[in-house]
């Protein structure tokens, strides 16, 4: 009987240098999402604040089965998400104290967000967007996400929290990387509930500030900017910005709203803006902007986190939600250009959204 031969070296390629065995971590990536925004509905990190617990009375405390619990934390433990205890008590790391409903860069709403309807509903129907190049939020729904969330009141307010805490870590470093000094009227377009005028009023006390938004959220943001001691000084319009903008402004600020939209109804947005802005106004962007040049991507794959692969992943997320884009310098460029502006710089902020600064031509 002839014996079986030895694997060859290629054969012995070091497991997690494969490409099959990084192709499938990306693929049980999901699971790992998945349980995030689990572990997030039921408040686990709140409930682990004042310190580690075992496993019987933290299920105890967030209404879960114990054993399915400990099973779904030890993934995430595995992932960087929590700590397990020699003795087996559950605690945060620095991760997980980012669940935290009252963490000044929560992530919770954006987990809880990651699980909703609307996220699985597009994500679900991602072949449909494939192969025929519509949105698959659409497909599924009826509708666009935007007039969806005005029926859906409870799925808008998780939506909109999300975008809440992005504003909370990021527009701090747009205040740091770009001088508004002389802004008067800063219009604030697409901005949710109002936490990025919020902060640049409080940067800018010579300022007003206006927030554009759809009446569904401008009901919302009315009780949050309501009880801010600014409150004076900030504008609540509501309105269709497919229709009119408010005028007068020095600044029209966007951020993460242009990528929501295919190109003709950015440059329609722009008209409509360069008609009635100040003299001498401006529209300033926080996009996420594609790289010019793709780098060839070698095993091992870059880190989720790199700078290049986050406006990729909201690009597709786009494609599947609204039917928008992540866009180039280029594209956004060739925009403006279309709509009468120059866009005069590009200013990386040191956070997600690089900014955008674009004058009448």
């Amino acid at each position: 009987m002839s014996q079986p031969s030895k694997p060859d070296a290629f054969t012995l390629i070091p497991w997690p240098e494969r490409a099959s065995t990084q192709l499938i971590n990306l693929l049980f990536a999901q699971f790992v999402s998945q349980s995030i925004s689990a572990v997030a509905e039921l408040g686990v990190a709140d409930h682990l604040k004042d310190g580690p617990q075992h496993i019987e009375p933290l299920a105890l405390g967030v209404k879960a089965h114990p054993g399915a619990l400990l099973r779904v934390l030890r993934l995430l433990i595995k992932s960087g998400v929590f700590q397990e205890l020699e003795d087996g008590r559950i605690t945060n790391n620095a991760l997980s104290e980012c669940l935290r409903a009252d963490h000044p860069e929560t992530m919770a709403p954006t987990a809880r967000a990651f699980s909703g309807r609307a996220m699985k509903g597009c994500w679900g129907d991602m072949l449909h967007s494939l192969r025929t190049g519509e949105v698959a939020f659409n497909h599924v729904f009826g509708t666009g996400i935007f007039e969806w969330m005005a029926e859906n009141p409870a799925d808008a307010t998780t939506f909109w929290r999300m975008f809440d805490t992005f504003s909370e870590y990021t527009f701090p470093y747009v205040l740091a990387s770009y001088d508004f000094t002389g802004v008067k009227r800063f219009v604030d377009i697409g901005g949710g509930k109002g936490r990025d005028l919020t902060m640049f009023l409080e940067a800018y006390p010579q300022a007003r500030g206006v927030l554009f938004e759809l009446p569904f959220v401008i009901e919302q943001a009315r009780a949050l900017v309501g009880e801010e001691a600014l409150s004076e000084r900030i504008e609540l319009v509501s309105g269709n910005f497919h229709e009119l903008v408010p005028p007068g402004g020095d600044v029209y600020w966007m951020k993460y709203v242009v990528h929501n939209w295919p190109d003709d109804k950015v440059v329609a947005l722009y008209e409509r803006i360069r008609r009635v802005m100040a003299p001498g106004g401006k529209i300033m962007l926080g996009e996420l902007v594609i790289p010019e040049f793709r780098r060839p991507y070698e095993l091992p794959l870059p880190k989720a986190n790199d700078p290049e692969y986050i406006p990729h992943y909201v690009d597709t997320w786009m494609l599947v939600l609204t039917g928008g884009r992540s866009r180039s310098a280029t594209q956004h460029r060739a925009l403006f250009e279309k709509a009468g502006f120059r866009l005069a710089r590009i200013i990386p902020s040191g956070a997600a959204p690089t900014l955008l600064e674009a004058v009448e031509a």
